[in-house]
């Protein structure tokens, strides 16, 4: 279920680039953050409730989640296809 959505203008360091994090949980209590811009998924961070959160990111922008990151601690990364690639639903409902 979708519990919270934040949009941040990143404009100023990338032209026409805006941030979407879409946070949800589910009945089990996992927690995930979605990570958007310019219409692509390009991270997410997982919670579960009784293991150490991750991240989960796509490196190249084929849509597959390739690199795990451990250690406790989020992390914030924007690969480069995110900040130059175009997605196919920038203004629509994905975020």
């Amino acid at each position: 279920m979708l519990t919270a959505q934040f949009r941040e203008d990143l404009s100023t360091e990338v032209p026409g680039a805006e941030l979407v994090i879409r946070s949800f949980e589910n009945s089990h209590g996992v927690r995930q953050k979605e990570y958007w811009m310019r219409g692509n998924l390009f991270q997410i961070h997982v919670e579960p409730p009784l293991e150490p959160p991750y991240e989960l990111l796509d490196q190249d922008g084929d849509g597959q989640f390739e690199t795990r990151l451990t250690g406790g601690a989020a992390r914030f990364v924007v690969p480069q296809w995110a900040l130059r690639h175009q997605g196919a639903s920038e203004t629509g409902e994905h975020p």
